[in-house]
């Protein structure tokens, strides 16, 4: 006669270790035999009444399903009947939701600096124009093309700007450059003057990029005519326009006029051979006047004359070479 195993149980009464149950499923053992499932299901009873027990014992508002009773469910949550259209909104739904998915996470939906054109480019850079647009990494349909335009207009050489973009990620930008209007001849190198007194440095280009022009010249050797500031560097507009001014009134100059902080815009006259302290740009025609004036004494005098000061209108002076020692 074929013996049973015997299993010893203690006679207190306990749930089963997860831990050990666990262990045992790992390792492959036999089910469990039918007194430990009853066990098992005494163990998860006993739980449920526990826990019915602890959410009775829950304040409930003893008016509650007066209030609830009166509460109407709208219609739109009524339960309906599947139909192919439902079934279609959510085919499309699905689809919405992976399109959105792929374009937030697809490398070609971002815009990078070979994405970016600029075109009709002449002086400007187009390196240093893509840092100011700031789009590095930027998703095509994040990009507000009138935001890019205004952040390119703010640029002190850039006239006018216009951004197109196209799907996928091509971002064209055309730029319209400021015409120079002078030329600022200094220590540090020379640069192009916009009409605003914006300087770029002049670079080397093509001839095919620029045409001859004659431009002014404004030889200021220490940037003393030079806006005072943390911005990008500029000329003091009114000594620009002042410069500007004088030379047309003076083809003589040849376009050419000199500028120091102490005295103001100064030039040199070949007929007489005189220095002529100008000062600044304002009451061009009596100043004009004044130096006319001024350059006939000098040519009667007979003493020879080094400088005309006019840059007091109502004291025009003229300094003789004995007045220095000489």
């Amino acid at each position: 006669m074929n013996s049973q195993p015997v299993t010893r149980t203690s006679s207190k009464r306990s749930s089963p270790d997860p831990l050990q149950t666990n262990t045992r499923s790992s390792r492959g053992s036999t089910a469990a035999t039918p007194h430990q499932q009853a066990r098992r299901k005494r163990a998860v009873s006993r739980q449920k009444r526990n826990f019915e027990a602890a959410f009775s014992r829950l304040p409930i508002p003893k008016d509650i399903g007066a209030s609830l009773q009166w509460v109407e469910v709208p219609v739109a949550l009524h339960p309906t009947p599947w139909h192919f259209s439902k079934m279609l909104s959510l085919l499309l739904l699905l689809g919405a939701l992976y399109s959105i998915t792929m374009l937030h996470n697809q490398d070609e939906w971002f815009v990078y600096r070979e994405d970016v054109r600029f075109n009709s480019l002449i002086r400007l850079r187009a390196d240093e124009l893509y840092q100011v647009v700031n789009v590095e990494g930027w998703n095509i349909f994040w990009i507000e093309p009138e935001t890019i335009r205004k952040q390119l207009l703010a640029l002190p050489w850039v006239e006018d700007a216009q951004v197109n973009v196209t799907i996928p990620t091509a971002l064209s930008i055309n730029i319209i450059e400021m015409n120079p209007v002078a030329v600022w001849v200094t220590n540090e190198g020379n640069f192009w003057l916009a009409a605003n007194g914006a300087a770029l440095p002049i670079v080397s280009l093509e001839k095919s990029a620029l045409p001859e022009l004659a431009l002014p010249q404004i030889i200021d050797t220490l940037q003393e005519a030079r806006v005072v500031g943390e911005g990008a560097l500029a000329i003091d507009p009114q000594v620009l326009q002042s410069a500007l001014k004088v030379m047309e009134a003076m083809p003589e100059l040849e376009s050419k006029i000199r500028y120091n902080k102490s005295i103001g815009l100064n030039f040199p006259l070949l007929d007489p051979n005189v220095w002529v302290y100008w000062g600044n740009g304002f009451d061009l025609e009596t100043k004009l006047q004044n130096l006319v004036v001024t350059s006939e004494l000098v040519r009667d005098a007979e003493e020879p004359a080094q400088i005309l000061d006019i840059r007091l209108v109502d004291r025009p002076y003229v300094r003789y070479i004995d007045q220095f020692g000489e």
